[in-house]
């Protein structure tokens, strides 16, 4: 098992997008007249705290990245050959988060489709032309007085 950067898997990924939406959506609620000040404040907190994750993503891929150019250095100043050393450079969260959104993706993208699927054959259903729905059970109930389950 492999650990990855903490804000860089679906859920951290998804709510970055949220709270980067927040504020559009928001307009549309001033420009209907449904919007408060306190609403913004709390706007402002979200994406606050999202551009907050999203810079510590970045200054650990930063501080990931470093390490590895010096120990890329002190490799090459150790040896014998003096060829030039490649630097690296700040893949790590963004190939993490590069995935998690493909993996966010093909989950919106699942659900979507899911639902899709189950409106229609909820219309198969209503038309009777598709496999019909379960018959509901009456579940008991539990009378106040006596605490026995009573069918009503």
């Amino acid at each position: 098992m492999v650990a990855g950067l903490p804000g860089t898997g679906i859920g951290g990924i998804y709510y970055i997008l949220l709270a980067f939406i927040m504020p559009f959506w928001e307009l549309v609620r001033l420009l209907r007249g449904q919007s408060s000040l306190k609403r913004w404040i709390m706007i402002l907190k979200q994406v606050t705290n999202a551009a907050g994750i999203l810079g510590g993503v970045y200054l650990t891929g930063w501080i990931l990245a470093c390490g590895l150019n010096a120990y890329r250095w002190l490799i090459a100043t150790g040896s014998e050959s003096h060829t030039a050393v490649q630097r690296a450079t700040n893949v790590i969260p963004a190939a993490s988060a590069y995935m998690a959104i493909i993996t966010l993706g093909c989950v919106i993208l699942f659900t979507h489709t899911l639902g899709i699927v189950l409106r229609y054959r909820g219309s198969l259903a209503q038309t009777g032309t598709g496999a019909s729905p379960l018959p509901r059970t009456p579940r008991p109930v539990l009378p106040a007085a006596s605490g026995r389950a009573a069918m009503p």
